[in-house]
């Protein structure tokens, strides 16, 4: 059995080995080893939504199994209410796992009847492969740990799983797992899509598109965003070391 350890962004100031960015997107790659990732980030064009697409490449001689964590803070308001009470704005959010969609959906409760409505899906999808088990957290709280923070989350330690937990959070987060197989030589890709809508049946068709057409679409087609809609401000971390990474027969 070979086995290795999680890696994740710890402040270590490492450079990619190489960075570009065109209309709407920005690639990241980075080689390790064995390993090649690719992170691609663009805004959709055509609707509140951000993707992340990771792509990795196993150039060793023995298939893989590799997890992937994302992890977003939400802000569901303006980011003029967010910037002068971020604790307050924070609260009355509630997380609702959707199992059958495979959908992470949060929303926070209005102060007022005539305020907006919104919601916030985050989905991840893994191009070409079936869906595998996903664990979820919403509880920032419970992904860093006491004393903790995301140099060293508790969540990112070896054999530690995500709590699922939904509901009322005090302090939310939008986290996702997702573990792929790579065959030797082989290349896998997911997609983190995170979503922003007036409604919940919308969030659900804004995320529940990323399993169609959205996949299919080549990032660089996308028309570029000139106005930043999105107070939502995502920060992943990717997972792309082995967590008990074995060879398969």
């Amino acid at each position: 059995m070979n086995t290795g350890r999680r890696r994740y962004p710890d402040g270590t100031k490492t450079a990619p080995d190489a960075t570009t960015a065109s209309d709407g997107c920005v690639r990241i790659v980075r080689r390790d080893g064995s390993w090649e990732t690719m992170l691609e980030v663009a805004v959709a064009g055509d609707s509140d939504a951000e993707l992340r697409r990771v792509t990795i490449n196993n150039h060793g001689d023995s298939e893989r199994l590799i997890e992937l964590t994302s992890y977003a803070e939400l802000v569901l308001g303006s980011a003029a209410a967010d910037a002068t009470h971020p604790a307050f704005s924070k609260l009355f959010v509630q997380a609702e796992w959707m199992e059958q969609a495979g959908i992470l959906v949060a929303t926070r409760c209005r102060r007022a009847t005539d305020d907006p409505e919104m919601w916030a899906a985050h989905v991840a999808v893994i191009e070409g492969q079936d869906a595998h088990s996903t664990e979820f957290e919403t509880d920032r709280a419970h992904f860093l740990g006491r004393g903790r923070t995301l140099r060293n989350a508790a969540a990112m330690q070896d054999g530690q799983a995500l709590s699922n937990t939904v509901g009322s959070v005090l302090d939310p987060v939008l986290s996702l797992r997702r573990r792929v197989c790579i065959a030797s030589r082989g290349r896998v890709r997911v997609a983190f899509w995170t979503c922003v809508a007036a409604t919940r049946v919308h969030a659900r068709r804004d995320a529940s598109h990323s399993r169609s057409e959205w996949k299919s679409v080549t990032l660089s087609s996308r028309r570029p965003i000139r106005d930043q809609r999105l107070d939502l401000c995502p920060t992943f971390v990717l997972q792309n070391g082995i967590h008990g990474g074995r060879p398969h027969s």
